[in-house]
């Protein structure tokens, strides 16, 4: 029950149609290349806001960013991660860095490479969007990773015994386990169940902006 960190997510303010879910142009901005522009963008934002919370001598907790398979194949994201940390002077703990499963999987070998450069630099990283099948649990266990991040909803209107099973084989990387997608009480009992300590989803929180998001924080 305490605000341990944060995930950073784009969302697009449209003029007619408000604020339009990811869901709706991530596969766009994916095929057509520029969903590395708005990573960086939404990097460098969130570098922004630590710093500004650091010259207010405001409280910081840690907030990941993702990294896409283009990310990867198409731009030196370690080099950039540490240029960003030195440029905001934020210590690399506070901005963790969450690779797809999807790039585990069908570029390991970048990914692993990636994934050492930015822990020999300091950054915390995590597996994001794991879902529990035989490939995504044989190739996380050879990665050096310091968290995995399990998507609730790839078990959603299943048996919860499905879930929990799924959990214990989760553990058996080896590494700590952080459920996405909590979105009732009786995940949270699950998740209690089988020892897991962090989590995100709507019934925890839902989507909101980073003045709302700094105000939670400061009143923890």
């Amino acid at each position: 029950r305490r605000i341990t960190g944060g995930e950073a997510l784009v969302r697009w303010h449209h003029g007619d149609l408000g604020i339009v879910s990811p869901s709706a142009f991530l596969a766009v901005v994916e095929k057509n290349g520029f969903i590395v522009r708005i990573d960086r963008y939404l990097w460098e934002s969130v570098c922004q806001a630590l710093q500004r919370r650091v010259r207010e001598n405001k409280m910081l907790i840690p907030i990941s960013v993702n990294v896409s398979k283009t990310d990867i194949l198409v731009m030196d994201v370690a080099e950039y991660m540490i240029s960003l940390g030195k440029q905001y002077e934020i210590p690399p703990r506070y901005l963790e860095i969450e690779i797809s499963e999807t790039a585990y999987v069908q570029c390991e070998t970048e990914a692993r490479d990636l994934e050492y450069k930015l822990r020999q630099a300091g950054f915390r990283v995590m597996a994001d969007g794991f879902s529990g099948d035989f490939v995504s649990i044989n190739t996380l266990r050879r990665c050096d990773i310091d968290a995995v991040k399990m998507d609730l909803r790839f078990f959603s209107g299943k048996d919860p015994d499905q879930m929990r099973g799924a959990f214990e084989q989760a553990k058996g990387i080896g590494k700590p386990i952080i459920a996405v997608g909590i979105e009732n009480a009786e995940h949270l009992s699950i998740l209690r169940r089988c020892a897991c300590n962090e989590g995100q989803g709507y019934f925890l929180y839902r989507p909101m902006t980073v003045n709302d998001f700094e105000e939670a924080v400061d009143q923890e």
